[in-house]
C-alpha cells in the first residue's frame, strides 16, 4: 500500500511540474509577442465607405506592414476602428498579416461594418509573431 501511495505521489509532483512548465512557456511566448511590436510597421493604409455594397454598405479599409527585422514573421494583427464627429468608437475591426520575410512588406485588405456617422479612422499594429 505504501508503494502504491509513493508511486501516486511520483505521479502527482510530475503532472504538477508539467503544468508548471507549460504555463512558463505561455508567458514566455506571449512576452515575445508583446515585445515585438516595433519590430513591424505600417507603411501605408487607407480606408473608404462603400454605401452600395450589399444592403448596409460596408468599410473597406487596406494596410500595408513592414517587417523591420531579419526575422521572418508568421503573422502580424493589426486592429481598425472608426470614431464619430464626437470621436467616440463606431466600430472596431481586425485583420492578420501573414508570412512577411524579413525587410519586406505584405499588403492586406479587409472590411468593417458601416454606420453612416464615421468621421475618422484609426489604425494601429497589436501583435507581432516571428516564425520559430
Amino acid at each position: 500500500m505504501k508503494k502504491i501511495k509513493k508511486h501516486l505521489l511520483s505521479i502527482l509532483l510530475l503532472v504538477i511540474l508539467c503544468f508548471l512548465g507549460i504555463g512558463s512557456y505561455e508567458e514566455n511566448e506571449s512576452n515575445s509577442v508583446t515585445n515585438n511590436l516595433n519590430s513591424a510597421s505600417i507603411s501605408d493604409w487607407n480606408w473608404s465607405k462603400d454605401y452600395d455594397f450589399g444592403t448596409k454598405g460596408v468599410i473597406k479599409w487596406n494596410v500595408e506592414v513592414s517587417n523591420n527585422s531579419n526575422k521572418y514573421i508568421e503573422y502580424v494583427t493589426v486592429e481598425f476602428a472608426t470614431y464619430d464627429k464626437d470621436n467616440r468608437l463606431v466600430s472596431s475591426n481586425f485583420t492578420f498579416i501573414k508570412a512577411i520575410p524579413p525587410h519586406n512588406s505584405r499588403t492586406e485588405s479587409s472590411y468593417a461594418d458601416l454606420y453612416r456617422t464615421e468621421k475618422d479612422a484609426k489604425i494601429k499594429i497589436t501583435k507581432v509573431k516571428f516564425s520559430e
